[in-house]
C-alpha cells in the first residue's frame, strides 16, 4: 500500500510542478510580449530650407512623437533663394527635396497624414521625418 500512496503523492507533485511550470513559462512569455508591445516607437521632425540662402531661420523641434500623438507642423518661414526665379510655398512642406508628399504647414497632421508619415519615418534608421521647404 505504501507504494500506491507514494505513486499518488508523486503524481500530485509532478502535476503541481507541471502546472507551476506552465504558469511560470506563460508568465515569462507574457512579460516578454508586453515588453515588446510596450515599446513605443517615436520619431523626430526635422526641417530643411531646401537651398534657401537667406531670410528666416529654419524651424527646430526637439520633441519626439509617438504614432498616437498630435504632431504639429511648423509654419513655413520667409526663406529667400537668390538662384533663379523660385517661389516659396507658404502653405506646405514636402517630404522630399524635389517632389514628395505635401505636408500642410502651421497645422497638426490629420490621422491619415500622421499614419503615413509616421510609418515612413519609422522605416528610417534615425527615426526622422525631414520636411523640406517647397519651391516651385
Amino acid at each position: 500500500m505504501g507504494s500506491t500512496k507514494a505513486k499518488r503523492v508523486l503524481s500530485i507533485v509532478v502535476y503541481c510542478l507541471l502546472i507551476s511550470s506552465v504558469f511560470i513559462v506563460a508568465g515569462c512569455k507574457k512579460k516578454k510580449t508586453s515588453d515588446v508591445t510596450g515599446m513605443i516607437l517615436k520619431i523626430r521632425i526635422v526641417y530643411n530650407s531646401n537651398g534657401a540662402d537667406g531670410g528666416a531661420s529654419v524651424p527646430t523641434n526637439s520633441n519626439t512623437y509617438a504614432a498616437t500623438d498630435t504632431i504639429p507642423i511648423a509654419a513655413v518661414p520667409a526663406f529667400t533663394k537668390s538662384t533663379g526665379q523660385r517661389t516659396l510655398s507658404t502653405t506646405h512642406w514636402s517630404t522630399e527635396a524635389s517632389g514628395g508628399t505635401d505636408v500642410p504647414a502651421g497645422a497638426n497632421l490629420t490621422d491619415a497624414q500622421r499614419a503615413t508619415l509616421f510609418s515612413q519615418a519609422v522605416l528610417r534608421a534615425d527615426r526622422t521625418l525631414t520636411l523640406y521647404a517647397k519651391w516651385s
